[in-house]
């Protein structure tokens, strides 16, 4: 009787720790995620025709995603005209989706009066090289806005 009572009571304290080890890795799996939580993200469905067609009537001698994409330097000095087709909101600062005719490119922001099929102007965006290139913006690089 006595081993069979000393067995549970080894087994219940294995289950207290195992119980306790459980709640330590959720506590620090929400710590780590406390960090990238994403607040908001919209995606536009309904870019129309008329917006790319907009979108084209500025964007004639600029370049075009298919180059950025495959641009060496850290910083683009020419100008660059797209539309946000969406935005994903991380606390403080904005992943937008940013496309042209050729292809699509993602940006990271912090300036919130963009919207959903906007069309941007930029001049003088810094690129990151992660793994493929992505753009910087900041308020000095917005050029212009339409829509």
């Amino acid at each position: 009787m006595d081993n069979f009572i000393k067995r549970v009571r080894v087994t219940q304290n294995e289950n207290n720790n195992n119980r306790d080890e459980n709640n330590n890795n959720r506590n620090e799996n929400n710590n780590r995620n406390e960090f990238i939580e994403v607040k908001t993200s919209y995606i536009n469905q309904n870019i129309k025709k008329k917006d790319l067609k907009l979108l084209l009537k500025y964007n004639k001698n600029l370049l075009k995603v298919k180059d950025l994409k495959e641009y060496e330097g850290n910083r683009i000095n020419s100008m660059i005209c797209l539309i946000v087709k969406s935005i994903t909101s991380y606390r403080d600062t904005f992943k937008l989706e940013l496309m042209d005719e050729t292809g699509i490119i993602i940006g990271h922001t912090d300036i919130t009066q963009l919207k959903i099929g906007n069309i941007i102007m930029l001049k003088n965006c810094a690129i990151w090289k992660l793994e493929e290139n992505q753009l910087n913006i900041i308020k000095n690089n917005l050029y212009e806005t339409i829509n």
